[in-house]
């Protein structure tokens, strides 16, 4: 099933990154509110240490300027950046893994990495 984000002109996705996105909201909101303010937002960036400010997301997530991200402005977010990473493509593989540089894993090598793990 196809949907279009609330908002989102042209924007389309699927049912199950609906449902990824709902289940991220969820997570976020831990008040259960219905919004992610700023303390929510910096807990998670307190837990993985890395990346943006809380500060710094919520200026880029806030967009209508009320100090709390709501689901909307959090799935266009959550939207945007999914099309950001299909246009980056896959990440490059691992330097010796593509021993003749076509692109691929051979068996051989997708069997030395699983020894390796």
């Amino acid at each position: 099933m196809i949907g279009s984000v609330s908002g989102g002109g042209n924007q389309f996705m699927t049912a199950s990154l609906q449902e990824r996105q709902k289940e991220m909201f969820t997570r976020l909101d831990s008040n259960s509110d219905g919004t992610i303010d700023a303390s929510e937002l910096s807990a998670v960036q307190k837990q993985h240490g890395k990346g943006p400010s809380a500060e710094e997301l919520m200026k880029e997530i806030d967009t209508n300027g009320d100090a709390v991200i709501d689901e909307e402005e959090h799935n266009t977010f959550i939207a945007k950046m999914e099309e950001k990473m299909k246009a980056m493509g896959p990440p490059p593989m691992p330097q010796g893994y593509d021993q003749n540089g076509d692109g691929q894993i051979t068996v051989e090598a997708g069997q030395h990495i699983n020894e390796l793990i």
